[in-house]
C-alpha cells in the first residue's frame, strides 16, 4: 500500500481542525499531509508506523508529527473480527505553520514552540507528566471554541516545548516519502499484523515484497534498526500480554495462540523483551492496577 497524500478538510469557521474519532478500528492508510498532527489515542491498542519507526500504541499514546511525515496506526487483529464490539477512539488536531497567521511562529515569543515544531519533523512521542497533562487539555479542546480554543492549543504546544518528556521517533530522510520503500514497509507491517499467529518464514515475507531473503534482511534492519524476527516476536509478545491480563488461558495456551510453536521459546522471548517471565508480568500488572485503583480513590 502506497503512502498517499491526504487532503484534509478545512473550514472558514476555524483556523485549525480538531477531530474526535470513535470507530470500530482505525481506517487511515499509510499516508502523509502538509499539516502538523497532534494525536492522542484515548481507546484501543495496536502498532503505529511513523516514518521508519515501529512501536506499540495503547490508551494514552500521544505523538506530535511534522508535515509530510508518513504514518499509520493499525489496530490489533481482534478489532477486525466480525463479532468484535471493540472501539478505537482518538483525538486529533491538524494545524499548519500559517494557521494562526503568516509568520506567527517566527515572532520571538514563539522561539521554544518553533524549535519544538522543527523537532516534530521526525515525529515526537510525548510521555510522562507532560503527556498526562496534555491529554487532559486535548479532552477539553474538543468543546472549546473561539479565542479560548487558540489559547489552549498554544498552551499545549508551550507545555511540550518547555518539557523534556518527549523523544524523536523516525530517522532522517523520511519526510515526504512516497516511494517503493514506504510501500514495502507497510506491506510487511500489514502482513505481520494479520498473520502473526501463523507460521511465517523469511521466504514468505521476502517474496511478498519481491526481494531475496538476504536483501530483505538488510533492508528491514536498515529501516527499523531491528531484525524481521525481532519485530515479529515483539508483535507476538505484545499480543500475549493482552491474553495474560485477560486471565482466561494458561501460559502454554497463550504461547500457542500468539504464534509460538513451543513454550520454552515463548518464555525465552518473553523474558528477553519484557525483562520478566509471563507469570511475573501478570502479577506485576495486577499489582500495579490495584495500586492505581487505591491511589485514585477519593478521600472524604
Amino acid at each position: 500500500m502506497k503512502a498517499v497524500l491526504a487532503k484534509l478538510p478545512h473550514t472558514a469557521e476555524h483556523s485549525f481542525k480538531v477531530y474526535e474519532f470513535i470507530v470500530p478500528y482505525y481506517q487511515t492508510p499509510w499516508h502523509f499531509h502538509p499539516e502538523y498532527e497532534l494525536v492522542l489515542v484515548t481507546k484501543s491498542r495496536g502498532k503505529k508506523i511513523i516514518g521508519d519507526h515501529i512501536s506499540d500504541f495503547e490508551e494514552g499514546d500521544l505523538c506530535l508529527l511534522g508535515p509530510n511525515l508518513p504514518h499509520t496506526y493499525h489496530n490489533n487483529p481482534e478489532y477486525f473480527a466480525a463479532d468484535s464490539e471493540l472501539q478505537a477512539e482518538s483525538i486529533v488536531i491538524h494545524f499548519t505553520a500559517e494557521s494562526l497567521g503568516n509568520g506567527f511562529f517566527q515572532i520571538p515569543e514563539m522561539n521554544l514552540i518553533r524549535e519544538l515544531l522543527d523537532k516534530a519533523a521526525l515525529g515526537l512521542q510525548i510521555t510522562g507528566t507532560t503527556g498526562a497533562s496534555v491529554a487532559e487539555k486535548l479532552c477539553k479542546i474538543i468543546t472549546t471554541s473561539g479565542v479560548q480554543r487558540i489559547i489552549l492549543l498554544l498552551d499545549i504546544l508551550d507545555e511540550i516545548a518547555k518539557s523534556h518528556d518527549y523523544h524523536v521517533l523516525a530517522s532522517a530522510g523520511m519526510i515526504g516519502e512516497n516511494t517503493s520503500d514506504s510501500v514495502r514497509l507497510n506491506t510487511v507491517f500489514d502482513f505481520v499484523m494479520r498473520n502473526f499467529k501463523e507460521k511465517i518464514s523469511l521466504d514468505d515475507v521476502a517474496n511478498l515484497v519481491n526481494m531475496s531473503d538476504s536483501a530483505f534482511c538488510r533492508y528491514f534492519y536498515k529501516r527499523t534498526q531491528k531484525t524481521f524476527f525481532e519485530f515479529l516476536n515483539e508483535t507476538r509478545i505484545g499480543y500475549s500480554c493482552r491474553l495474560l491480563l485477560d486471565g482466561t488461558k494458561s501460559v502454554s495456551e497463550i504461547a500457542y495462540n500468539s504464534g509460538f510453536n513451543n513454550i520454552s521459546h515463548f518464555n525465552r522471548q518473553f523474558r528477553q523483551i519484557k525483562g520478566v517471565t509471563p507469570t511475573e508480568y501478570k502479577k506485576e500488572m495486577i499489582n500495579r492496577g490495584t495500586a492505581l485503583d487505591v491511589s485514585n480513590r477519593a478521600v472524604y
